[in-house]
């Protein structure tokens, strides 16, 4: 420290003090040193703030974003693991794996609403367990800690979940590919070498699904070599005669043949479904002649509830179900395709009902006993169940499954395939001068074709030649009634005939000599070869005559 000086001053004025020249320096340091350090401590604090709240809420996002992929990776992969289930489904499971378009809806509602929820519950965990901590009296940054620690193991848990889900998914997927490509080839071989193998050469119509779909809807020719009738068809073969009607559509109704292949015997299963009625006695009632009600027939066998037993039998003869006391509570006749009759109450009702079991015709006992219940059942078993006993037939419940009856259940088409066979009109049938008139979404790139935005409408000119018309046209000549529209749908499936003011022109049913005119089965043969659609799939062609002032209104 420096020495003090001191000199005169006039009088009245102070005297200068070298020391106190430094003391303002030495006070004004620790102030300015104080508010530095309070910034550099508030700015830390904000920063250890920020970071304890930021990095607990990302990690909690990150969790929930994990919850949501978990959820829909599950629900994908569900389905994935589902692929062939309705194809290998049992007869008795196969109804239930089919839903309707308000049961897809709804469930993909409930999709989404639970992969909501699952998102707000996955916000839950962490801050709970951070505040759990916090009320301990722990310090923030432990707390943020915890919070992120329980975020985290979410994350590492629903993308664990998820990997597992994939995973089997994939060997799922995997598998049936497997299977799906060995079946595959081994079919398309047994065609090549025309080959008789037991099991691949009656599933090679499934096998090669694909290409008959597309070989019928035209949107590709090359997915199958050489498809053939069969195959657009969907017939399976029975190369073994393991079953009574030979090559078939529908395996569940397919009915086996008895071991002696001459004799044509068929099996017949009677399934004891109505559990208040105990025990049912089975009698064997003839082989479809003429029979009355009084006959008691010859008893063959006595049932259980929930048994089945398989009768060797033949097509058309029938059979009475009775109780203990020899009431009749049901007959059945054995036909083409039904290789089941099941005793249920409805079947026992419709059976006692003379409003369901009645002949709708007077000639219905002649067509019986000329076994026109097994050639024509579809108009026999609507207008003569009693005749036919067929009366459980008359339920459209019982009747109409499309599992249980004979008919293609792979699809016809699949998305797409529509478009392609009518954009495919014009360059694979040039000779009918194909013109489109509308079309989803139109032609706005050449509006000068004027086609309307709409459903697909093509016409295709020349299909019918003059003289083809008139061939038609001399079968049915005398056969003119007035046209009808559909009704309401009465409890037995039917459609009613309504005689209605919107068509009133002429109509007449290409039937008999109509239907085996060789005009008629040229053009039939046409419109299969252009849409590739069977004609077994057809109903009967309808020939309208209009006259002056005939007319049938705006209708599809």
């Amino acid at each position: 420290r420096p020495p003090v000086v001191a000199a005169a001053a006039p009088r009245g004025l102070p005297v200068l003090e070298a020391p106190s020249l430094a003391r303002p320096a030495n006070a004004a340091a620790p102030e300015i040193f104080g508010r530095s350090a309070r910034a550099a401590r508030d700015k830390l604090v904000r920063t250890k703030t920020l970071l304890n709240l930021v990095c607990p809420a990302i990690s909690i996002l990150a969790a929930s974003v994990s919850v949501v992929a978990q959820q829909d990776a599950c629900r994908r992969c569900d389905k994935a693991q589902a692929l062939g289930r309705r194809r290998f489904a049992t007869r008795e499971d196969v109804g239930r794996t089919w839903k309707s378009v308000v049961e897809l809806v709804e469930s993909e509602a409930r999709a989404d609403t639970s992969l909501w929820f699952g998102f707000a519950r996955s916000i839950l965990p962490a801050p709970v367990a951070a505040g759990v901590v916090a009320q301990g009296g722990a310090a923030p940054l432990l707390a943020s800690q915890v919070a992120s620690a329980v975020a985290a193991a979410q994350a590492a848990y629903s993308l664990t979940v998820a990997e597992y889900q994939l995973a089997r998914a994939t060997e799922s997927v995997a598998a049936k590919s497997r299977t799906a490509a060995v079946a595959d080839a081994y079919s398309k071989q047994a065609r090549k070498a025309n080959a008789r193998v037991p099991y691949f050469n009656a599933v090679a119509a499934l096998a090669c699904g694909a290409c008959a779909r597309d070989a019928a809807g035209g949107s590709s020719e090359e997915a199958c070599e050489n498809p053939d009738d069969d195959a657009v068809r969907g017939i399976i073969r029975d190369p073994q005669g393991k079953w009574a009607s030979g090559p078939i559509k529908n395996a569940l109704a397919a009915m086996d043949r008895t071991p002696n292949p001459s004799d044509k015997g068929v099996y017949q299963d009677v399934e004891h479904r109505a559990p208040d009625r105990g025990e049912l006695h089975v009698y064997w009632m003839g082989d479809g002649g003429a029979t009355t009600d009084t006959e008691t027939g010859q008893k063959l066998s006595t049932l259980a509830h929930g048994k089945t037993k398989r009768l060797a039998t033949f097509l058309g003869h029938v059979f009475r179900v009775a109780d203990d006391q020899g009431a009749t509570l049901a007959t059945f006749r054995v036909l083409p395709h039904r290789p089941t009759y099941r005793v249920t109450e409805d079947a026992i009702a419709n059976h006692a009902d003379a409003e369901v079991c009645v002949d709708a015709d007077a000639s219905c006992p002649q067509r019986a006993a000329r076994g026109e219940c097994l050639t024509s059942p579809g108009w026999t078993i609507m207008k003569c169940s009693k005749s036919c006993n067929a009366c459980h037939l008359r339920d459209p419940e019982v009747r109409c499954p499309r599992h249980g009856m004979n008919v293609r259940q792979t699809p016809g088409a699949r998305p797409g395939d529509i478009g392609a066979l009518f954009s495919g009109l014009s360059t694979k049938w040039p000779e009918f001068n194909v013109t489109i008139h509308s079309r989803p979404g139109g032609d706005p790139e050449h509006p000068e074709n004027d086609v309307a935005d709409g459903p697909w409408v093509a016409t295709l000119g020349g299909f019918v030649s003059e003289a083809e018309g008139a061939a038609i046209l001399g079968t049915v000549s005398d056969q003119f009634e007035r046209s009808t529209d559909q009704g309401k749908i009465n409890r037995f499936g039917e459609k009613e005939k309504v005689v209605s003011k919107s068509r009133t022109s002429e109509n007449a049913w290409c039937t008999g000599k109509c239907y085996t005119n060789p005009a008629t089965r040229a053009v039939a043969r046409r419109i299969q070869d252009v849409t590739g659609v069977p004609t077994e799939n057809y109903e009967k062609f309808q020939v309208l005559r209009y006259t002056e002032g005939q007319q049938y209104r705006t209708h599809h």
